[in-house]
């Protein structure tokens, strides 16, 4: 779970209740993405929660690092690394709740599976009387008894975890983590959707891509067909179909449609 946005508006306060409910196995307050992705990562074992607080934006982190905690939420084991020790593995047990102030602390794909986007309400920013209410509610004797007996007895037979709400909040990271050879295929959509040729595609192409890594990276969401016009074949750059629907919804209407398609009329036809 990431829950994004704002000072005070009691992020935390979730947060420290939820680590309380599980104290010893649990980490309430990492600030360091490399504390976990580390070479040496002894702090994770018998851990079943952990909070990391405060995370910078994804362009400012390592990517790398993000990387790893990707495979450190839906791995079924992990290793364990000590230093001047033998590793050993363990069954994986973290669940993880990334705390930022930033708009994106982490690089989602498109068709992501991993991250539930909370966005955390203004309502009650510096609202100091109702903090205090609720912290008094936590500090009272059998707080936390009465709060797992709550989920002890929570019927959960219908949830399934596979299913994550698209929230806008997941969207806009989405979006910012769109990288430039997908607003390149958002751009010029309708062009790649019913093929375009793919010397002309590449003009088109933004100077700070190189040609051939314009050429490699296309295929991310295309592929290269040939087809046969006026006694030779040329070759097309097309999106692939499991593509179309996920870059299909960042579209706008495209001025460069006409005068695209004028050319591609003209060089299919010499």
């Amino acid at each position: 779970m990431i829950l994004r946005n704002g000072q005070c508006r009691g992020k935390n306060t979730f947060t420290d209740v939820l680590s309380e409910l599980v104290s010893g196995f649990s980490l309430r307050n990492i600030t360091l993405l490399t504390s976990v992705t580390g070479q040496f990562n002894s702090i994770l074992s018998n851990r079943v929660f952990i909070v990391l607080n405060e995370l910078t934006t994804f362009s400012s982190s390592t990517g790398h690092e993000v990387d790893k905690l990707k495979s450190m939420i839906t791995d079924p084991t992990l290793e364990i690394r000590t230093k001047f020790s033998s590793s050993r593995v363990e069954k994986n047990l973290l669940n993880f709740i990334l705390v930022s102030n930033h708009l994106d602390p982490v690089h989602l794909d498109q068709d992501d599976r991993r991250y539930l986007v909370c966005q955390c309400d203004s309502k009650y920013t510096k609202n100091t009387q109702d903090f205090n209410n609720l912290f008094q509610h936590i500090i009272q004797e059998g707080f936390y008894d009465n709060f797992i007996t709550y989920f002890h007895k929570l019927d959960i037979s219908q949830f399934d975890a596979r299913i994550i709400p698209m929230t806008e909040a997941k969207k806009e990271i989405i979006e910012v983590s769109l990288t430039d050879i997908d607003r390149f295929c958002i751009q010029y959509f309708k062009q790649l959707k019913d093929g375009w040729l793919c010397d002309e595609a590449q003009r088109y192409c933004p100077d700070f891509i190189k040609p051939a890594n314009f050429r490699l990276q296309i295929h991310k969401n295309c592929e290269t067909i040939k087809q046969h016009r006026i006694k030779k074949f040329i070759r097309l750059y097309k999106i692939k179909e499991d593509k179309i629907a996920e870059l299909e919804q960042y579209v706008e209407d495209d001025d460069n449609e006409e005068i695209i398609n004028q050319i591609n009329d003209e060089r299919y036809n010499t």
